[in-house]
């Protein structure tokens, strides 16, 4: 039992010591680049509203990629792998050799999706608010990105390997809890708040109680299946002469149907492709002159609502 609990131990410390490195990796700042003119920047360049939600804060680090990448090249994998035989025969004749090479390709394909983001960060984020721009410093932009997204990817499959869950939720998830100061700040300058937000005791039990029911509510969700009864055809022959056998094999003998079957791998992809689509609508409509700045947000916001409600229903 000793050893079982020094075990655990060891795997509780390696996992969390490889979860530091990749919240460290977050605030190591990328070469070449001016962060207070990055942030000022933030104000004047409509893209950067869209960088939060690729990177996952607006602070530029080497690892700000993190594992969004590799997602992407999981969720690329499963929906080329039905369409290639060649992909469906590793996955299901190969066995364990087959899985290696389907997870040999998606790291290929992590590196080119990584190589992608990260110079679309060099070119449309960083470069209109960088003096002296040049081609090696955009080179070392791309290159210290795509380095931290792959480091992500390996600190993923090694706290995965730990068999404590798995890596890539473990990352996003405290990718998720390390924002909450920083919304628990953006939320007391909102004007429904007067005085402190610490002050506001009611406020905050309402917060608290409606994230909790989310919580709940997307556990119900994701929990939730459809019972589909199986019965043999031996079953079925005799369904007459053994009635109440039957119904009670029938009962206790069925396919779990979830109700969630994709997860949040189609919000996930969704959000990717949408960051691309609504870059262009936001550049054109923000060309338009007689469109007043509240007319943009409205008519951006509710393209983006559409956009990611059909591609949600589309992946």
């Amino acid at each position: 039992q000793s050893s079982t609990r020094s075990l655990l131990r060891n795997k509780i410390l390696k996992i969390s010591t490889l979860l530091l490195l990749v919240r460290l990796g977050l605030y190591i700042p990328v070469p070449g680049v001016e962060l207070d003119i990055f942030a000022q920047g933030q104000v004047v360049n409509s893209m950067f509203g869209f960088a939060k939600t690729l990177v996952g804060n607006s602070f530029l680090g080497v690892g700000s990629l993190g594992i969004l990448p590799y997602i992407n090249a999981s969720i690329v994998m499963q929906l080329l792998t039905p369409v290639f035989p060649r992909l469906q025969k590793l996955q299901k004749e190969e066995g364990e050799l087959g899985r290696q090479q389907i997870n040999r390709y998606t790291r290929y394909l992590t590196f080119f999706w990584a190589i992608i983001f990260s110079s679309g960060i060099a070119l449309f984020l960083i470069k209109p608010v960088t003096f002296g721009w040049s081609f090696k410093l955009g080179l070392e932009i791309i290159v210290s990105l795509t380095v931290g997204s792959i480091l992500s990817m390996w600190f993923s499959e090694l706290i995965t390997e730990e068999g404590l869950g798995n890596g890539s939720s473990l990352i996003i998830f405290i990718n998720i809890i390390g924002g909450i100061p920083n919304n628990i700040s953006t939320l007391q300058q909102l004007p429904f708040t007067e005085g402190s937000l610490f002050s506001n005791s009611g406020l905050i039990f309402v917060i608290l109680a409606l994230y909790f029911s989310i919580v709940l509510l997307v556990i119900f969700f994701q929990d939730s299946y459809k019972k589909v009864d199986i019965i043999s055809s031996k079953q079925l022959s005799q369904i007459q002469e053994y009635r109440q056998q039957s119904t009670q094999v029938t009962n206790n003998s069925f396919i779990p149907l979830k109700l969630n079957q994709g997860g949040i791998m189609p919000l996930v992809f969704s959000s990717t492709v949408a960051i691309v689509l609504i870059y262009p609508i936001q550049v054109f409509l923000g060309s338009l002159t007689f469109l007043s700045p509240e007319s943009l947000t409205s008519l951006i916001t509710l393209y983006s609502f559409i956009l990611n409600f059909v591609l949600v229903i589309f992946f």
